[in-house]
């Protein structure tokens, strides 16, 4: 009832703020707690900032069209969906647990991933421009992750927040993977994860523009090496069979009623 009571006075204070200018600034969850239920937000392109000792328990319920989400205190994903178009910033305790993250750009805000996150979804589609993860970061997606350009003229352009420093991702190794007509630079596939978008870069009509580990070519077993002394191995033992024959002569039948060979006739 508590809980009900909370959500519903959350919702309603923020269905009375979504029509003010003021609101694009941002909402702070300081000190205290917000449990978000099933209802939908629509934040209007603005920030939702969550300090140290602040909650935000999102349970099955949806933010939309946030600017940027930063958390320095604890958001529970639950099954939640947050649609961000700008930064996702997690210094604190995320939860993941069966929650989507959309990175959309709908705000026309430039996307950047930051800190470390457990994801359970991370989906990154229908960006003009490109996706940017803090340099040395790590982010780990148990169930899908989904990197998608436009088309071979509009590719999603992943990069690292430091050109030839790399930031770090890991698809659990019973994940899946939708990636395609994405130009990706200084990002590592970590080995305790699965390799990403595994093969010619052409066949996922994109570009691997260097930097990278476990992608693309990266990512193919190693060609079965060639043993040099087969052909050497093969000679010599054409030799061998070639002296044995030599050795025994011409090949001898048995003489009807005689336990002696004979030579065969020419």
């Amino acid at each position: 009832m508590i809980r009900s009571v909370r959500f519903a006075y959350c919702v309603a204070i923020l269905s009375c703020l979504m029509p003010f200018q003021t609101l694009r600034a941002g909402i702070d969850i300081g000190g205290g707690s917000i449990v978000l239920g099933g209802g939908r937000v629509d934040m209007g392109c603005s920030a939702l900032t969550i300090a140290q000792g602040g909650s935000l328990s999102a349970e099955w319920g949806e933010l939309a069209n946030l600017s940027d989400m930063v958390n320095a205190g604890t958001l529970s994903g639950a099954q939640a969906r947050f649609e961000v178009s700008g930064q996702w910033n997690n210094t604190g305790a995320f939860l993941g647990g069966q929650s989507s993250v959309i990175i959309t750009g709908d705000c026309g805000e430039a996307s950047v991933i930051s800190g470390q996150s457990d994801f359970w979804n991370l989906v990154v589609s229908g960006l003009s421009g490109s996706i940017t993860f803090q340099s040395g970061s790590l982010q780990r997606i148990a169930n899908e992750l989904v990197l998608l350009g436009q088309d071979a003229a509009n590719r999603l352009v992943i990069r690292s927040s430091q050109p030839g420093q790399p930031a770090s991702l890991v698809l659990a190794l019973d994940g899946s993977q939708d990636i395609f007509h994405v130009n990706v630079r200084d990002i590592h596939a970590l080995p305790e994860g699965q390799a990403l978008a595994v093969g010619d870069p052409f066949e996922f009509q994109s570009v691997d523009a260097g930097g990278n580990r476990r992608w693309f070519r990266d990512a193919l077993p190693p060609p079965v090496p060639v043993n040099s002394l087969t052909s050497a191995a093969a000679l010599l033992l054409g030799l061998v069979l070639l002296l044995f024959g030599m050795r025994a002569g011409p090949m001898q039948r048995p003489i009807a009623g005689h336990g002696k060979l004979r030579k065969s006739r020419s």
